[in-house]
């Protein structure tokens, strides 16, 4: 019973241990046909071994402190050696591109490699995704609009600012709109037309700010371009089909935020100008609707 108070101070340091993490994007020149590497970490106390982990894998649960880190592929066949040091609650990041064909006991008189081991290191994320929205008529101005919809496709890059959550990107890709209007001709009220629409397609650009939680993304808020491709205004009637031109303006400027997580997010954008001339009708300037995202992470 006299050592209880002793095992539970020993239980309670465990518990407490101040743990790091580490992720490695080893490269080794010569191709040994291995997918993943190993890893082992020693001080004059400890060895910890990490087997079988592929590049950019998160190793967790890494007591603070400095090791001998020895990265070694699955036959042993290339091998690398260096001191690194582990920081409570933080990500270090390893990267090791050696240009060297090493035996298992060379670990020194390297050439032509390059290897970073800093807190510091910028992540970046390649996002890609669809988005789907309608304009939100919310002060009941579209009077003669019957519906609207956009349909947009969009790839950007998010660049991590050290290890805060915060990340500055950019993204641009294809948007086509359609505005739908009523039948009755919108200067002659005396003319009916069996389809009258408004379509473009457009170059769109945006800065972007964001926030990722656990590496997983969480918001973006920025500044949106949207430069006319293809912009016409059509009014059909049976086989004949009046198309009208030079009806958008190039003030197509908008801000933007989405909200969600990591591939599912919701999305606000708002128009800050009317885009198109009288007689056509803009749609709402306030769009509501869904971004599906695919995110990649890189170097």
């Amino acid at each position: 019973m006299k050592y209880l108070p002793l095992l539970f101070l020993l239980l309670g340091l465990n518990l407490n241990a101040q743990t790091g993490s580490l992720k490695c994007n080893v490269t080794f020149n010569q191709y040994s046909g291995c997918a993943t590497d190993n890893l082992i970490l020693t001080t004059k106390k400890d060895t910890i071994r990490f087997l079988k982990f592929q590049s950019k894998d998160t190793l967790s649960g890494i007591p603070v402190g400095t090791y001998q880190a020895l990265f070694y592929d699955c036959d042993s066949t290339h091998t690398y050696s260096q001191m690194i040091e582990i920081t409570e609650d933080e990500i270090r990041y390893f990267n090791f591109f050696n240009n060297a064909g090493m035996r298992q006991d060379r670990y020194s008189d390297l050439y032509d490699e390059m290897y970073y081991d800093t807190n510091d290191f910028v992540e970046a994320w390649l996002n890609h995704g669809f988005e789907f929205g309608r304009g939100l008529d919310y002060d009941n101005e579209a009077v003669n609009l019957t519906s609207n919809y956009s349909f947009q496709y969009s790839v950007g890059q998010d660049y991590m600012l050290n290890q805060s959550p915060f990340a500055l990107g950019f993204d641009c890709g294809l948007k086509f709109s359609q505005y739908n209007y009523g039948k009755v001709d919108l200067i002659d009220t005396s003319v009916v037309h069996e389809d009258q629409r408004y379509t473009s397609l457009d170059l769109t650009a945006a800065v972007l700010a964001s926030i990722y939680i656990k590496e997983k993304k969480l918001l973006d808020i920025g500044i949106k371009y949207n430069l006319p491709l293809y912009a016409r205004g059509v009014a059909k009637n049976g086989n004949q089909k009046l198309t009208t031109k030079g009806i958008h303006n190039y003030k197509d400027f908008s801000a933007i935020a989405r909200i969600g997580y990591w591939w599912g997010f919701i999305y606000g954008e708002y128009r800050f100008n009317d885009i198109l001339s009288s007689p056509y009708e803009n749609a709402p300037n306030l769009t509501i609707g869904i971004r599906f995202n695919a995110p990649i992470e890189w170097w």
